[in-house]
């Protein structure tokens, strides 16, 4: 990233957004392309590990354990990926 954009702050470029599940490079011409998969902060687990957990049918609560992260977050995370488009 740093080579690409020429700089030792790239994550920080206004040239990358994220929509909470993908991230994206907004180069000068307006398009944008994806480039990686969001993940939890606090523990850089992917999101798409979360939900797919969660979609297999386990509860909050066990897919809470498994990522040390509180049932109300596996939660929140599973609605604001439901909310994002594939």
């Amino acid at each position: 990233m740093r080579g690409e954009f020429g700089t030792a702050y790239a994550l920080a470029t206004k040239k990358i957004v994220t929509d909470g599940v993908d991230i994206f490079l907004d180069y000068a011409d307006g398009d944008l392309a994806r480039v990686g998969r969001a993940g939890v902060e606090q523990n850089k687990v992917p999101v798409d590990a979360i939900v797919e957990m969660w979609l297999a049918g386990d509860s909050p609560k066990d897919v809470g354990y498994e990522y040390d992260l509180d049932p109300e977050q596996v939660e929140a995370i599973c609605r604001a990926a439901q909310r994002v488009p594939a």
